[in-house]
């Protein structure tokens, strides 16, 4: 998926081996990474000449790798390259970092930077982890942030060695505090625009609907969504469908059969009404979790809603009949 990805989009940027194989190197990194993580993205405004100075100065560096942990890391790196276009946006954190380059840091007192010089408009935003059974990201912390606010750490420090803890607590307000690099942050959404988050109001009336709507349906038989989501996953191989679009082959009984894991795919296909309703209510449940970071816009959980709502209706008119005018209809207009 991530090749395929590659020669639609990047096949000028990363060109395919002598023999059209797929390239070596680290491509892949940033193609589907949202699958692995949470991301955080902060821009600001550039102009052409400013690009071409910046291409020129790196082509006339030396093309080799000099990475150090502590003096020269990718946050280094990314604070270089940050100052080339606005000089001392971007600084190490003497104290709270204990004078080491982090991408949280770099990213404090780039949004530092950006509030003395309102006339740059910057924009913050967040591309949510895709829901599904790879772990799930964890805070982004500094160094003295790490121990500040991990209790395995502070609270034994404080117990044995009081001096050394309330030192490391004190450096770590004496370095600004607490940072949140989602606050006031927009959502990237699949067909690249960027929103607003879902209110957590909104949040909690969905979640309210999607209960009413499993106990309208239940059957009788109780059935744990997540259970049924990895036992899926566990027993499934990922496939191509006719239209390149990605689909869980699955066994249902004696046989094989497609699911759909697209908007545009997930209701054109053979599988078990109950296998796709499954697998539409884990996501929903993932997207509706509260969490550190914004996980969805109000229009993809509605999107995702008539999705379902068509589903509970197919299931209601019959277990084995052809899909509703509605739920067809949603599936032609849904990409």
């Amino acid at each position: 998926m991530r090749d395929r990805y590659r020669r639609e989009n990047y096949e000028q940027l990363v060109p395919d081996g002598p023999n059209g194989e797929t390239p070596a190197g680290d491509w892949y990194e940033l193609i589907g990474s949202a699958y692995d993580r949470t991301l955080y993205a902060f821009q600001l405004p550039t102009t052409a000449d400013q690009d071409d100075a910046f291409i020129a100065k790196y082509n006339s560096q030396p093309n080799r790798e000099s990475y150090k942990i502590v003096t020269r890391n990718c946050a280094d790196f990314v604070k270089d390259a940050v100052n080339f276009y606005y000089p001392k946006s971007v600084r190490r954190g003497l104290i709270s970092e204990l004078d080491v380059s982090t991408p949280k840091h770099a990213a404090k007192t780039f949004v530092q930077f950006a509030k003395k010089h309102p006339e740059l408009h910057m924009t913050a935003f967040v591309i949510p982890q895709v829901p599904g059974t790879v772990r799930r990201s964890r805070p982004v912390r500094g160094v003295l942030e790490s121990v500040f606010k991990a209790k395995k750490y502070e609270v034994p420090l404080l117990a044995l060695h009081p001096v050394v803890g309330g030192a490391f607590a004190a450096g770590y307000l004496l370095g600004g505090g607490p940072f949140n690099p989602s606050k006031n942050a927009l959502v990237f959404s699949p067909d690249g625009d960027l929103q607003a988050p879902l209110s957590s109001e909104d949040r909690k009336s969905y979640q309210k609907g999607l209960d009413e709507m499993m106990k309208a349906n239940a059957d009788g038989t109780p059935k744990r969504e997540e259970a049924t989501w990895h036992r899926l996953l566990d027993c499934a191989q990922l496939r191509l469908d006719a239209a390149g679009h990605p689909v869980l082959a699955i066994r249902s009984g004696e046989e094989i059969v497609e699911v759909g894991i697209t908007r545009g795919n997930v209701l054109n296909s053979d599988a078990p009404r109950s296998v796709v309703q499954d697998l539409l209510v884990a996501r929903m449940r993932e997207q509706l979790r509260s969490g550190h970071a914004p996980k969805t816009t109000e229009s993809q959980v509605r999107q995702d809603w008539k999705l379902l709502s068509a589903v509970f209706e197919a299931r209601v008119e019959t277990a084995s009949g052809p899909q509703s005018a509605a739920s067809s209809e949603i599936a032609d207009g849904t990409n």
